[in-house]
């Protein structure tokens, strides 16, 4: 791709003021109706212009929707920034009031001086700017990212709902921005925790059931497995931890890790950066785990790549002549990272 276009996905969006008609070329399928939504980072800058993030996925998250209607051969494209508290805050503090992937956060002007203090006692307040991905959760979808925290949203309005987070919700520290429903309308989740150890946690929330709500659903849900990480200090770095056949679950715990002390260190000094305490480390090679669905049994952990490398995501997997087969897009030279 030319360095020009390139440098259009870092150019700051702004919202519609009312739908937009987009140009079409051929014609749109009978049996395609409905609305397409995505959602990414979209804003960059700050104090007009004064300001600007450090990181492409440090950008304030955008909601976008695309509403096909084949009977009129009609698309109509909206966009709406979601309204987290990263993003009603910088827009009054000028500056990030949250610590990003790559962005170290400045004061919060709109705090009270005891709130400040708090803050510089617990000086990691984790980022509920969601850019990374939309799920679905029974009859709700939701904005999500690698922290704690994530949001509803209504998918026609695309306004902003409520704030959840996963410690209450699930019990996990940080979580996978990509929990996956199953056939059975079993959602499953996965994400780490700290505080009791290191450890992966895998969390099954059942299916929706008449006259209930999200958060009946929710209430229900339950950690089925936790793994402790294989190495002393340090863990996996997940972005989608896991991936789902027919009877089992595959976790990879890989080699570009999170060092504990590293993450301590930084917020101690209040710059806790994501990308000051990752590292690559190919001697520790990839793990796979297999754990069975139904009982949350680690049937298989012994399993180890030949050769480290480093993914973000599965493509695909499934069961064939009793096997495991399992498609990832993967990297294997640190320099690619």
């Amino acid at each position: 791709m030319p360095e020009k276009e390139i440098l259009k996905m870092y150019q700051s969006a702004e919202e519609t003021t009312e739908p937009e008609i987009v140009q079409i070329n051929g014609t749109i399928p009978e049996w395609l109706e409905g609305n397409f939504l995505q959602i990414g980072p979209a804003k960059w800058e700050l104090d007009n212009g004064q300001f600007t993030l450090n990181h492409m996925i440090d950008g304030f998250s955008m909601i976008s929707k695309f509403s096909i209607d084949s009977s009129k051969q009609e698309v109509l494209f909206e966009k709406k920034f979601l309204q987290s508290d990263a993003y009603k805050r910088a827009l009054v503090a000028k500056r990030p009031v949250f610590t990003e992937f790559g962005t170290q956060s400045y004061p919060d002007p709109g705090k009270s001086f005891f709130s400040k203090m708090i803050s510089a006692c617990l000086p990691i307040e984790l980022s509920d700017n969601n850019t990374e991905n939309l799920f679905q959760l029974g009859n709700e979808v939701f904005a999500t990212s690698e922290t704690c925290y994530f949001r509803s949203i209504d998918p026609c309005s695309l306004t902003s709902g409520e704030k959840y987070d996963s410690n209450k919700c699930f019990g996990l520290n940080v979580d996978s921005p990509h929990p996956i429903t199953d056939e059975n309308g079993v959602t499953w989740q996965m994400g780490n925790t700290f505080m009791t150890g290191l450890k992966y946690n895998i969390v099954k929330i059942p299916p929706l059931l008449p006259n209930q709500s999200v958060k009946d659903m929710m209430k229900k849900s339950k950690i089925i497995t936790s793994i402790n990480s294989s190495w002393t200090g340090m863990m996996s770095y997940s972005h989608q931890a896991f991936t789902l056949t027919k009877n089992y679950i595959i976790f990879i715990e890989q080699p570009f890790v999170i060092n504990i002390s590293k993450a301590a260190k930084s917020i101690i000094k209040g710059s806790p950066k994501f990308s000051e305490y990752v590292e690559w480390r190919p001697e520790l090679k990839n793990r796979f785990y297999v754990i069975e669905k139904e009982s949350g049994k680690i049937i298989k952990k012994d399993f180890y790549a030949s050769q480290p490398f480093f993914f973000m995501h599965y493509i695909n997997a499934y069961e064939e002549n009793n096997q495991v087969c399992k498609y990832i897009n993967f990297l294997k030279k640190k320099k690619n990272i």
